[in-house]
């Protein structure tokens, strides 16, 4: 068994700016599947989120009010580093969205609202799980290995979203909708 850090990078309703400034927007924030990881010597590892995992309830429920940050801190969260990177926290009802997992998010930085409004949509998972070293093949698509016991530590807005274009806050329609 090895446990290991992970950093997943997840269409919507429209974005809601708050009179004291802050944002609230829709987000879909992942999605299961085969996804490409690095390991340590610079090699890719495809690794499988199958959605028995993904959607479990403790797995959707460990991203409840989980704080968001603007790209991935480069360390985990904890009580004593959050406030460093915390620009918002995502909601409670973290809930499976046909292939995707949704919640909504509040964006507490003014600067990061605007990043989002200029269109820095994506975002990304940061998480533990379990690595089960099991090779497969799902959907005629081979993997490496299996995530199991996913429990979320944060959620990033980054410039690319590894869970693709879908796992995103916002589609750019709605870039004009923000700015008024």
């Amino acid at each position: 068994r090895t446990v290991a850090q992970r950093y997943d990078v997840g269409e919507l309703k429209k974005p809601v700016r708050l009179d004291n400034g802050w944002l609230r927007v829709d987000g879909l924030l992942t999605r299961s599947g085969v996804f490409p990881y690095r390991n340590a010597d610079g090699s890719t590892r495809l690794e499988y989120r199958p959605p028995d995992e993904v959607f479990r309830a403790d797995s959707l429920e460990s991203f409840a009010l989980v704080p968001f940050t603007n790209d991935h801190p480069p360390e985990v969260l904890n009580a004593k580093n959050t406030k460093t990177y915390a620009v918002g926290s995502i909601g409670e009802n973290v809930r499976r969205d046909g292939d995707h997992v949704r919640a909504q998010i509040l964006v507490t930085d003014a600067a990061t609202a605007e990043q989002m409004m200029g269109g820095k949509v994506a975002l990304s998972c940061g998480y533990s799980c379990d690595v089960d070293m099991t090779p497969g093949e799902v959907g005629g698509v081979r993997y490496d290995a299996v995530q199991k016991n996913i429990r979320g530590n944060h959620v990033a807005l980054v410039d690319i979203a590894r869970a693709g274009p879908a796992a995103k806050v916002r589609s750019e329609e709605h870039t004009s909708e923000l700015q008024s």
